[in-house]
C-alpha cells in the first residue's frame, strides 16, 4: 500500500476549501440575507457574511478574558452545533443518498427533509424496539 505525502493532503484540503467557497457559501449567503445565519466553526474565521463563529480568546490569555455575554454566545454557538452535526451523522448513517450530497444539490433540501420525517417515525417504531 502506497503512502499519501503530507502536500497531497494539504492539496486535497485547498481543493476542497476552494469548492465549499465556490459553492455551499453562496447559498449560505442568500440564507443570511433572509435572516437565517450559518453556524460554523473557528476553522471558518472570516467565511463571509452570515457565518457566525465562535469568539477567540486573546492570545495567550484564558477564555476568562473574554466578556461574560461572549462566552455565552460562543457556548450557545457550540451546543446548537453538536446537535447539528450529531443529526446530520446520524441521518448520513440511516439513509444512504445523504451520503452523495453531489446527487442533486438544488433537491437535497427536500432530500433532507423528508429523511428527517422518516427519521422521527423510524425512532418512534415499535418495531425499532424489539432488535
Amino acid at each position: 500500500m502506497g503512502q499519501v505525502a503530507p502536500q497531497d493532503h494539504v492539496r486535497d484540503s485547498q481543493r476542497l476549501h476552494a469548492d465549499a467557497r465556490r459553492h455551499a457559501l453562496p447559498a449560505l449567503y442568500k440564507a443570511a440575507a433572509e435572516g437565517m445565519p450559518t453556524l460554523a466553526n473557528k476553522g471558518h474565521i472570516g467565511a463571509g457574511i452570515g457565518i457566525r463563529v465562535p469568539v477567540r480568546r486573546p492570545k495567550g490569555q484564558s477564555v476568562q478574558a473574554l466578556h461574560a455575554d461572549t462566552r455565552a454566545t460562543n457556548a450557545l454557538i457550540r451546543n446548537v452545533r453538536v446537535l447539528s452535526e450529531r443529526t446530520a451523522a446520524e441521518l448520513k448513517q440511516r439513509w444512504r443518498i445523504l451520503q452523495h450530497v453531489s446527487v442533486s444539490p438544488s433537491r437535497i433540501g427536500d432530500i433532507t427533509r423528508a429523511a428527517l420525517v422518516l427519521n422521527r417515525h423510524w425512532k418512534r417504531s415499535p418495531l425499532r424496539r424489539r432488535h
